[in-house]
């Protein structure tokens, strides 16, 4: 049975410290999602090559990977509003230094590839202390209230994001897109001055320590045994590149307006995210995490095999990329809430980045794997493929009986 919900999402309104770190995140992430979009322009106009393209998001999807070496940093460190005033500040630099130097006609590849890799490790510390932001200012049991929350904003913020980085490529230039991140960073740190964001530090203990401490609840003894996630987790990494992927495979081969349907395509997909995650915060599933998990998968790996079927139909597909969205989003949110649900706030950091060397390593290696099918196969065939492995990920977990009971 679904636990009833601790609280409603105007409830959240009431919590400033909440609402601080959600208006400083957005903003940022919002310029993240113009920087994603103008940065590969920029490679793009800078280079002609298309592998260098490749190259650039290669060094930006490896650094992720990295991020363990980062969060015993930032478990260690009880103010993590201190790394926020840190990072956000530097990215702003490093972003404006990114569009000077491509507007001098200065930037070359290894400068590029330099900026890149700089922003990159920002955003692995940003990342950790996220892990660990909502538990610190909810609470574990309003976790699902918050990501629904924070989700609707951020679905919001991304289309706006890309529709704002497109709009600066096409009509001003990927310069312009470097210098709106540099702002929105810029933004972000001031609306983190006033956040307090402090969590009671653990036992005093070398860094090597720490290091190791996070890998501890990575035993296979541990309780609870995170095995079975990192397996799971593995499998659906894989095709974590597969949505977008897909989405343009299918505008542009089974549409006959491919712009008009990787716009729609692509929206659906988001708003159906966001939709499965304001229902998540109202239903509060603490105690069914694993069932949700295996429904998640297993209901997008079926619709990802049939989705690809129903074009021409414009409305069929919206539907079916809604659900996709939905599922997808269930799987991740329920995820990292129950990673921040279950464990220590001075250990969250670490555990989450631990796991995502697992998934961030899959991913990486799925991209290419994926962008290699993509060019030898329909988008029907494609489809099919993505569906099977998000299926087995679902039939894994299900296998699993610790997997099954995962709850906090």
């Amino acid at each position: 049975m679904l636990e009833t919900s601790p609280g409603r999402y105007r409830d959240l309104l009431h919590n400033r410290g909440f609402l601080l770190w959600v208006s400083s995140s957005e903003a940022a992430n919002i310029g993240y999602a113009v920087y994603e979009i103008t940065v590969l322009w920029l490679t793009y106009h800078l280079t002609s090559s298309f592998f260098l393209v490749g190259v650039v998001l290669f060094v930006e999807y490896g650094i992720y990977t990295l991020t363990f070496l980062f969060a015993p940093l930032v478990d260690r460190i009880a103010n993590k509003q201190r790394i926020l005033l840190l990072c956000y500040p530097l990215a702003a630099v490093t972003a404006a230094s990114l569009g000077i130097a491509y507007s001098q006609g200065s930037l070359g590849v290894p400068l590029l590839l330099l900026l890149v890799g700089i922003l990159a490790v920002f955003w692995d510390l940003l990342w950790a202390v996220a892990q660990v932001a909502p538990r610190l200012l909810v609470g574990a049991d309003r976790l699902f209230l918050a990501s629904g929350f924070s989700g609707a904003i951020g679905g919001a913020n991304q289309i706006a994001g890309y529709s704002i980085g497109g709009a600066l490529v096409l009509f001003v230039g990927p310069a312009e897109g470097a210098y709106l991140y540099a702002g929105l960073l810029a933004l972000a740190t001031a609306l983190c001055v006033p956040l307090t964001l402090s969590s009671k530090p653990g036992a005093p203990s070398s860094f090597l320590q720490d290091f190791r401490a996070g890998w501890q609840y990575f035993r296979r003894r541990a309780e609870p045994s995170l095995w079975p996630l990192i397996v799971v987790s593995t499998i659906a990494g894989f095709f974590t590149a597969s949505p977008g992927l897909l989405i343009l495979d299918s505008s542009n081969t089974l549409f006959p307006d491919p712009a008009l349907a990787y716009g729609i395509l692509f929206t659906a997909d988001v708003v159906g995210g966001v939709v499965a995650g304001l229902i998540l915060g109202r239903l509060n599933p603490r105690t069914r995490i694993g069932g949700l998990l295996i429904g998640a998968l297993i209901v997008a790996g079926g619709v990802m095999i049939i989705t690809p079927y129903a074009a021409p139909s414009l409305l069929l597909s919206v539907v079916g990329w809604f659900v996709l969205g939905a599922g997808l989003t269930i799987h991740l949110t329920a995820k990292y809430n129950f990673l921040q649900g279950k464990f220590p706030p001075h250990a969250l950091a670490r555990i989450a980045s631990n796991l995502f060397v697992f998934t961030g390593a899959a991913a990486t290696a799925g991209a290419i794997v994926l962008g290699a099918v993509a060019t030898q196969v329909s988008a029907i065939e494609l489809g099919a493929f993505i569906g099977l492995g998000l299926l087995t990920a679902g039939l894994a977990g299900l296998a699993s009986s610790g997997f099954r009971r995962l709850s906090y």
